[in-house]
């Protein structure tokens, strides 16, 4: 399933359709969050981050960063990616 979440994200991503490259972030951060796959949920988390600021949803952005900060640890990659 972590493929899945994967493909349709990246199908949306090569087209720069923001709109429903947040719904299938948002499906895949949930699906992740209950598998504890901490990896694989930055990723996804990037990607929503991404998505809120393209669509000028700065203070979903702001919640996505909170919740980012909840389960990734200080001086990982993803730690780096979401503090630019």
């Amino acid at each position: 399933l972590r493929l899945y979440h994967l493909i349709r994200s990246i199908r949306y991503q090569l087209v720069n359709d923001y709109h429903n490259l947040m719904l299938a972030s948002n499906d895949a951060i949930q699906y992740f969050s209950s598998k504890a796959a901490y990896r694989t949920l930055a990723s996804f988390c990037l990607w929503k981050l991404l998505c809120c600021i393209q669509l000028k949803k700065y203070e979903e952005a702001e919640k996505a960063i909170a919740f980012m900060n909840s389960f990734i640890d200080k001086g990982s990659i993803n730690y780096f990616s979401a503090l630019e």
